[in-house]
């Protein structure tokens, strides 16, 4: 009788054990469906980004050239990109950690701005590929709760939480992600352009020219230091004077203007 008793109980045990199984399987599915990252690519590995914004009737591409240097260019026109700006941007879409599905479908695409219409569309690829194809669209904030009293005063100055909305050009649904994506694409081709008035480092930067209506003279970089017109300069003077130069950057862009006489050597 114990043996029968046994034998039923080991049954039921096992069914049990089975269902259990079952829906751990069928939960952990479901899970799945939820990306965590909505991105994964390896920044270093991209070649060129395409930004496709609405109010603006040409697209804007970013090439890399080689690894110290990428070329934006739109309408016709390229020029020097920011190559800190760019890596930072890439840096940030690849590490973009989902906070929530904002809806599985297409009904409010239009309210939260990822249509294809009113979102910024960014196409990243790499050798060919297209690693990435998304659609961003607006961004909102929420005023954080203010820390009780007692605690330090920097600490109690209400902050806000920014939250992005972006989807993939191929799917329904869209994302909700930390951070303020939109700003960094809606200020045209100027927000990619180098802003570098030297266009070199310091380091880099071998010979400088100065000329006035009386004189005209040189600092140059020798392998026993500065020289000016032949004679030693104040190397630490020239040195600070040369990164100054090197760092020197611009706050708006002037088109038509023929600089090509006036590159650092």
């Amino acid at each position: 009788m114990f043996k029968k008793l046994n034998t039923r109980v080991l049954l039921v045990l096992l069914v049990v054990l089975a269902v259990a199984v079952v829906i751990i399987n069928l939960t952990g599915k479901k899970e799945r469906t939820f990306r965590s990252t909505v991105m994964e690519f390896n920044p270093e590995l991209i070649s060129a980004m395409v930004v496709h914004n609405p109010n603006y009737p040409d697209v804007i591409t970013v090439k890399k050239q080689d690894e110290e240097r990428w070329e934006v260019s739109s309408e016709g026109k390229s020029y020097l990109a920011d190559k800190a700006t760019i890596e930072n941007m890439l840096a940030m879409l690849s590490d973009l950690k989902t906070e929530r599905i904002g809806a599985t479908s297409n009904e409010k695409w239009e309210e939260f701005h990822v249509s294809d219409e009113t979102g910024i569309r960014v196409e990243l690829l790499g050798e060919g590929d297209v690693v990435a194809d998304i659609v961003i669209g607006k961004f909102s904030y929420k005023m954080l709760d203010q820390p009780g009293p007692g605690q330090q005063q920097f600490q109690q100055q209400q902050q806000a939480k920014m939250t992005s909305y972006l989807r993939h050009t191929d799917d329904d649904e869209f994302y909700a992600v930390e951070g303020i994506l939109r700003m960094n694409f809606t200020s045209g081709i100027e927000f990619f352009r180098s802003k570098n008035l030297v266009g070199k480092r310091a380091e880099e930067i071998s010979k400088v020219g100065f000329e006035y209506p009386s004189e005209t003279f040189f600092i140059e970089r020798s392998t026993d230091g500065w020289m000016l017109d032949g004679q030693a300069a104040d190397s630490l003077k020239t040195a600070r004077f040369v990164h100054k130069l090197a760092g020197m950057r611009s706050s708006d862009f002037i088109d038509g203007v023929d600089l090509s006489s006036s590159a650092a050597e």
